[in-house]
């Protein structure tokens, strides 16, 4: 749905269609984005598709990522009010089941710099992005390093969904896989 049809002010800026968003001096290049980046609007040919949505906002990824196929991880940025808003790491259901690779490990990282990064409004994107499946564990660790506005140390979220004590646990029990 465009913007112009949205409800509201608030609703009117998911920008569903990229205008205002931050372009580099060059006015082509998106700003603040990874090398390579679009965003998934209307006319782009890199994408063909729109993948704005109008409860979440506009989301944009590196095309070329998509060319691995299903297994690779994929970064996916969403931006709302044309400021980005969230950075995701979308991935294939057979990984944290360790499918990727049977039996054995599977590692996957992206270093990421980006386009005429603005430091003062975006100080702490993310530099690196790992996922890492240990097959004698059973286990998938996804870390995501960078700079931080908020801690003045590195910290570490574990959420263990094995551990049915845990809220990631509960959530888990409730999951249906197939």
């Amino acid at each position: 749905m465009p913007a112009t049809e949205q409800c509201s002010e608030s609703a009117s800026k998911y920008n569903m269609d990229g205008v205002g968003l931050e372009r580099c001096d060059d006015d082509i290049t998106y700003a603040n984005v990874p090398s390579g980046f679009a965003w998934t609007i209307d006319g782009n040919p890199a994408i063909g598709i729109n993948a704005a949505n109008p409860s979440v906002g506009l989301h944009g990824l590196v095309p070329a990522d998509l060319a691995g196929g299903n297994e690779p991880p994929l970064l996916l940025l969403v931006q709302y009010d044309a400021t980005i808003i969230a950075n995701h790491i979308v991935m294939w259901g057979g990984l944290p089941l360790g499918e990727n690779n049977p039996g054995n490990d599977y590692s996957w990282s992206k270093n990421n710099t980006y386009n005429c990064q603005n430091i003062a409004k975006y100080p702490s994107l993310p530099i690196k992005t790992s996922v890492d499946y240990v097959a004698a564990e059973g286990r998938t660790y996804m870390t995501i390093t960078g700079p931080t506005t908020q801690c003045k140390e590195s910290f570490t979220e574990k959420w263990d969904s094995t551990d049915p004590s845990s809220k990631s646990g509960k959530d888990a029990k409730k999951a249906v896989f197939n």
